[in-house]
């Protein structure tokens, strides 16, 4: 009959015309009892059905208000360039290619190596003063390079710079590998003693970075 000449995918038409074809129907496709929430992906052979992708971002988590049962096993973050080390028992860590750098003592984490790539960053910190002053801290590389802008805090973080804020949030475009840290920029009035910060260091600090 003359309504049978044309066929798509196999599929002849009806006396009408009309030709019905399902997905199933096309000769790369492979779909095998689908159900809600599949999409329809490519596997380098053919087209079958598949749970969506997870849209979860890539990112590292370090520091969560948990407390430390000794002192801060570190060099009190009174002089400039020292690190601020962050304690957590259990980091995140989902950027691909990233290395959480783990001091000498365990659970405290010294930097972070990424690689290339565009990313956000949020970090706080917090310090025992012994008279009014500042704290001002950045994130650095190995070199001391400043890699985001400052913020500070203390009674007295005015007397240092107007309009800095306590939290740093920035962007960071890196064109090669590099290891960041929380580092001192200038501090005044930090206490001396490492057991004074017991309950400031390890429980405010942390360190929050999404690859974009």
């Amino acid at each position: 009959m003359s309504h049978n000449k044309i066929t798509v995918a196999n599929q002849n038409p009806d006396s009408a015309g009309n030709i019905s074809v399902d997905i199933t129907n096309l000769s790369d496709v492979n779909v095998s009892s689908p159900s809600s929430n599949q999409v329809i992906k490519y596997d380098g052979s053919e087209w079958i059905n598949s749970a969506a992708p997870a849209g979860t971002g890539e990112y590292i988590q370090i520091g969560r208000g948990e407390t430390y049962s000794s002192n801060y096993p570190f060099l009190v973050p009174g002089t400039a360039n020292r690190v601020i080390y962050i304690y957590d028992t259990n980091p995140v860590n989902t950027i691909s290619g990233a290395t959480l750098n783990q001091s000498s003592t365990t659970n405290w984490y010294t930097s972070v190596t990424l690689p290339a790539g565009k990313y956000m960053f949020i970090s706080q910190t917090n310090v025992n003063f012994s008279s009014s002053g500042y704290l001002v801290y950045q994130l650095k590389n190995n070199s001391n390079a400043s890699r985001s802008p400052a913020a500070k805090i203390g009674d007295n973080a005015s007397g240092y710079a107007g309009g800095v804020v306590s939290t740093i949030n920035s962007f960071l475009n890196l064109t090669s590998s590099e290891t960041i840290s929380i580092k001192v920029f200038a501090a005044s009035g930090v206490s001396g003693t490492a057991s004074d910060h017991d309950g400031y260091i390890d429980e405010f600090t942390y360190l929050i970075i999404v690859k974009v």
